[in-house]
């Protein structure tokens, strides 16, 4: 999957943003993959629980309604 990511990172020439539907990074099931260019979260308390597993260049937010 890591592959992956980083070869549609490389040809899209876009941000690559990651929406985590999990609750948690999991490096075996949900890794915190280094080609993404941000995440959004879902809630406040996914984005707090993840904070460990971000990495420094990956923007971030948290997808709420109006």
């Amino acid at each position: 999957m890591e592959w992956l990511v980083k070869q549609v990172h490389e040809l899209a020439h876009v941000p690559l943003v990651a929406w985590m539907h999990e609750s948690t990074f999991n490096p075996e099931f949900v890794p915190a993959l280094e080609a993404f260019d941000g995440i959004a979260f879902v809630s406040e308390w996914q984005r707090r629980i993840n904070q460990s597993h971000m990495h420094p260049h990956w923007r971030h937010a948290v997808l709420r309604m109006p």
